[in-house]
């Protein structure tokens, strides 16, 4: 196999922050939602349990809720890779199964890239490659550090490709 031209992993610090906000988010709702019904319980004698033993229930939650979505985000973001050789790219992702999508730049009919504030703030973000291959029309490359330079480095790409015919 061909040695790639790059090889891009995704910035786990652009992916992790707005996934640890939101979960923790939702963590605190469902365990204010927890802690009125267990009021409302305990307040009509259905179901009685001491304050320190609820407390530690809502914290579980929260902190369950928290923080297995990003260690399962953390794994994933560990075995991913986007290799860009001198014909083609490939994302690659290794764990118990291994998942390949390549496409020949010839076959690239579109890019386009996403950066929201925090990925701004991170010079990270996606990229999207619109293919003409209907079995993968859209192949994504999530949080990768500087997405403009990446984008701009397919094109060359793709232009090359085009100008020498290979």
């Amino acid at each position: 196999m061909d040695k790639p031209l790059l090889t891009v992993r995704p910035s786990i610090v652009n992916a992790l922050l707005p996934t640890v906000i939101k979960n923790l988010g939702l963590g605190i709702l469902i365990a204010l939602v927890a802690f009125a019904i267990l009021s409302m319980l305990g307040a009509v004698g259905i179901f009685e349990i001491s304050a320190t033993t609820e407390i530690s229930i809502l914290a579980g939650i929260v902190v369950i809720l928290g923080i297995v979505p990003v260690a399962l985000k953390i794994v994933k973001l560990m075995h991913t890779r986007y290799y860009f050789f001198e014909t083609h790219l490939i994302t690659e992702y290794k764990l118990v199964k291994i998942t390949k999508i390549s496409a020949p730049y010839e076959r690239i009919k579109d890019i386009t890239m996403k950066m929201g504030l925090w990925d701004r703030m991170c010079n990270a973000g996606q990229i999207i490659i619109s293919t003409t291959d209907d079995s993968n029309p859209n192949i994504y490359l999530f949080h990768v550090k500087d997405p403009e330079k990446i984008e701009r480095g397919i094109y060359r790409l793709i232009k090359s490709k085009k100008v020498t015919g290979k």
